[in-house]
């Protein structure tokens, strides 16, 4: 919420990729005041790290399941005032700028669960082969399977 020449920010943000490497923070909030205005607008304000202390904290979160290349991380903030200037754009763009930004990560997401099937399919092709050989090993009689037939007696 805006106040005179800075925005009061208040709350938390979670599970933000990669945080704890970052030094500027796009950070997506209401700036309308409810007081004033019936309208929520929304902005997006870059946050500096280490400008705000103790005020804005990085704190890192406990390891997700299935993100090992990233680490997840808590945005706190306690009546953090961000100078007006910090705004991106200009007030109330903040739908613009999501979408825009939404338009960006929908590729990323789509090579990486491009990537993530093609590795579940040699796994699966793998395990395919390794099915067939141990078909053709049990069709013979034990003392010809090699190592494979002294576990298989």
């Amino acid at each position: 919420m805006r106040k005179g020449n800075a925005y009061i920010l208040n709350g938390r943000k979670h599970l933000i990729t990669n945080a704890r490497k970052a030094d500027l923070f796009a950070i997506f909030c209401f700036t309308s005041n409810p007081a004033l205005s019936p309208e929520r607008q929304f902005s997006v304000l870059l946050v500096e790290r280490g400008r705000y202390v103790p005020s804005f904290t990085v704190t890192p979160m406990a390891h997700t399941m299935g993100c090992s290349g990233a680490s997840h991380d808590l945005l706190t903030f306690e009546d953090v005032a961000v100078p007006v200037e910090s705004v991106l754009g200009q007030e109330g763009m903040g739908p613009e700028q999501l979408l825009a930004f939404l338009d960006v990560s929908r590729v990323f997401i789509a090579v990486a669960a491009l990537d993530a099937t093609e590795r579940l399919a040699g796994i699966i092709a793998g395990v395919g082969q390794a099915a067939r050989h141990l078909r053709q090993a049990y069709r013979q009689p034990p003392s010809r399977v090699g190592l494979l037939g002294r576990y298989a007696m």
